[in-house]
């Protein structure tokens, strides 16, 4: 017990110093966009079109994520940008950290437990980002934690699961597990009962079914109602997002080591547990993989669901085999090491997240090129710092060509930008970077294609700085823009449409 709980301590002082180092990238595209809805919210309500960019302007919106969005907004009025990084750093820490512990209370071994949290934060990678989606990450452990105490011992505090998939809906899109996890169980309690040679028990079956079908009801308790299913259908349903949006890549396709390692892992665990392993645990994991395999936007509901579970598959597919026990490290020395990685935690994190807000304040570069934006004459700004711009300078709503939020957006525009960013030269575009009187790139993501522009004659360089490298059409022109004038623009079929 006491080689347990030392084991579990190293195992949440990685998690508190894996968790600080992430600080820098913390902050990205989606972070700023949360900002720029929440104070959308904020200020007119509910979101039903989109009014911020200019590119798909006017278009219908399910806002999904609408309290989400609020809340950011809200925290950083009392607290700054630095008390947001702050409350979304220590939510991912907690997340992690309470996964492990649940595992190692339901008698998973600690060393096994710390091999799949290492692993399971190197599969999220990239995507341990401040966004909507980190408000899920707590409803992305519980689910699979409850409903898998559920299959052993069915228990009436499980239907508390309902309430939290309401709060869930309002968050992030995918509280559309939450009916399918409740599925696995249905099929999993059964399937454990024909393995022991027992028969169906339909009072189980019904009695889980209407679970199932209760969450699944609970993802429509939001102020969109039924229309949520329109979201569905433009983001999980969107062939367009497969071909050109990185996120929705399947996972072979980047090479991501860390993301294929863990779900070799995972696979091969299965394998070895078949006969030992509830069937739900195999359900949700097998279809949590295939999930990540065809889109690794999905690596993070893996991963998670994985803390809660996979320790004990890794334990009944080993047994006795590489233990991972590490009898040298005591629980005082362990409680040392914890002590000194909650306090880094504790006084690196402000430290850090005040100098990520100063960093992102804007630069004399990002005011020059807010200053100098005209209605009708829209700027494209790429991903990563369009919502940045419309934080700080909500006048430009309707000039900033689009941000984060691809589902508004023309399918042949998502397609030629799409087209640029994968060549990184202005040729394969077909002259349509050239069409813009302003272009802003952000100096991490887009370094070929900064060249490119450097070396355009069309284009005179405004400026550049540690974030952005800005520039400007150098020859007025007839030419319509691919995002003319917001009223133009609603009438432009979406990529929904096609």
């Amino acid at each position: 017990m006491q080689q347990h709980r030392a084991l579990l301590y190293i195992t949440m002082a990685c998690v508190l110093l894996f968790v600080l180092l992430r600080i820098p990238l913390f902050v990205w595209g989606d972070t700023w966009f949360n900002l720029v809805l929440g104070r959308e919210v904020a200020e007119s309500g509910m979101i039903t079109s989109n009014r911020t960019t200019a590119v798909g302007w006017g278009m219908p919106v399910v806002d999904v994520q609408w309290f989400a969005h609020y809340l950011f907004f809200v925290v950083e009025g009392v607290v700054g940008i630095a008390g947001v990084i702050v409350a979304g750093a220590a939510l991912v820490a907690a997340s992690f950290m309470w996964g492990a512990h649940f595992s190692v209370r339901h008698r998973a071994t600690a060393g096994r437990t710390l091999l799949v949290t290492l692993t399971a934060f190197a599969a999220m990678g990239a995507q341990v980002v401040l966004r909507a989606q980190t408000l899920a990450y707590p409803f992305l452990l519980l689910f699979p934690a409850m409903l898998w105490l559920d299959s052993r011992h069915a228990s009436k505090r499980t239907w508390w699961l309902v309430p939290a998939a309401a709060l869930w809906a309002n968050l992030h899109g995918s509280v559309l597990l939450a009916p399918i996890f409740a599925g696995a169980l249905l099929v999993g309690r059964q399937l454990d009962r024909l393995r022991a040679g027992q028969g169906i028990d339909g009072r189980a079956a019904a009695r889980d079914a209407v679970l199932a079908v209760t969450l699944a009801a609970a993802v429509f308790a939001t102020p969109y109602g039924a229309d949520v299913l329109q979201y569905y259908r433009n983001t999980a349903g969107n062939p367009v997002f497969r071909d050109f949006i990185t996120e929705w890549y399947p996972l072979w396709s980047n090479g991501d080591v860390g993301g294929i390692a863990f779900l070799a892992m995972v696979v091969t665990a299965l394998w070895h547990a078949r006969a030992k392993t509830d069937a739900y645990t195999m359900l949700m994991l097998a279809g949590l993989g295939v999930m990540f395999a065809t889109s690794i936007r999905h690596a993070t509901p893996l991963a998670l669901a994985s803390l809660v579970l996979l320790p004990r598959v890794l334990d009944e597919a080993l047994g006795q085999n590489f233990p991972l026990e590490f009898s040298q490290i005591r629980s005082a020395a362990a409680r040392v090491v914890l002590a000194i990685a909650s306090a880094l935690f504790l006084v690196g994190l402000p430290l850090l997240a005040l100098d990520k807000q100063r960093l992102a304040q804007p630069t004399a570069l990002v005011a020059r090129v807010a200053a100098a934006a005209v209605p009708g004459q829209c700027i494209l700004v790429d991903e990563q710092q369009a919502d940045r711009f419309l934080w700080y300078f909500p006048r430009l709503k309707g000039i900033v060509a689009h941000d984060v939020r691809v589902e508004t957006l023309p399918a042949e525009y998502l397609r030629a930008l799409g087209r640029a960013y994968a060549n990184a030269t202005l040729a394969a575009s077909d002259q349509w970077f050239r069409e813009f009187h302003v272009i802003v790139m952000d100096a991490r993501m887009h370094p070929e294609l900064i060249a490119e522009l450097h070396a355009d004659s069309t284009f005179v360089t405004i400026g550049s700085d540690a974030t952005i490298a800005a520039f400007a059409r150098r020859h007025a022109t007839t030419t319509l823009s691919p995002c003319t004038t917001p009223s133009e623009l609603r009438r432009a079929p979406s990529v929904t449409e096609t």
